[in-house]
């Protein structure tokens, strides 16, 4: 009994730990908002360590068309993706030298309205690679838990990008229900108006035939 406690004793911590790398591993994903005035770019960086897995989400959620240019260069200035007029992205690439990693919104096709960017930028810190134990040293149980763990992670992320679509397609409706109003107040203004210029015309056409 006490040696079979010890092996599940051993198990267990085996697999704790196994789990804890896992936790330690898991990328750090950062979610805000990002504002692009009219005729503008706005930029943000991120230091990220050598060959490490990057992704990056975004959803436009805001303002004209719902599109929008961006650009994304490693720490030697190359272009490492871009996108043109894009309503919505998602990029995932594996970083081929440290340094800062920049990445660039583009509103420069609009002359007047500004656009609000939800974006989610998911990185493995810097350093969580090394000394990560591979699939051949790891138990049936320590594999399953990584598995798990990495699953958890991309459901987060598929997740959190359904929230910012289905944000994106609520202001899409607003705007169009405010269209249709401005719309509807424009054509029964001009039903009034043109009512009333009829009515005009026509008591001018009577006053003409009582004078006559």
């Amino acid at each position: 009994r006490r040696h079979t406690q010890t092996v599940m004793m051993k198990q267990t911590t085996t697999a704790l730990v196994a789990l804890l790398v896992v936790v330690a591993a898991v990328a750090v994903a950062d979610a805000f908002l990002l504002n692009v005035d009219a005729n503008a770019v706005e930029c943000f960086k991120e230091e990220v360590g050598e060959n490490l897995p990057v992704k990056l989400v975004f959803q436009v959620i805001q303002g004209g068309s719902f599109d929008i240019d961006f650009e994304i260069t490693n720490p030697k200035g190359e272009q490492v993706f871009n996108g043109h007029r894009e309503s919505e992205g998602k990029v995932d690439f594996y970083t081929t030298i440290a340094g800062y990693y920049k990445f660039c919104f583009s509103n420069k096709m609009s002359t007047v309205t500004g656009k609000a960017i939800e974006v989610l930028l998911q990185v493995e810190e810097k350093g969580d690679n090394l000394g990560y134990a591979t699939s051949e040293d790891l138990s049936p149980l320590d594999n399953a838990i990584r598995q798990l763990a990495e699953g958890v992670s991309d459901v987060v992320t598929v997740q959190r990008q359904m929230h910012m679509r289905d944000e994106a397609h609520q202001n899409i409706t607003l705007n169009t229900n405010r269209v249709v109003l401005y719309w509807f107040f424009f054509e029964a203004l001009l039903i009034v108006a043109l009512v009333g210029w009829q009515v005009i015309q026509l008591r001018k056409i009577f006053e003409t035939k009582r004078v006559v």
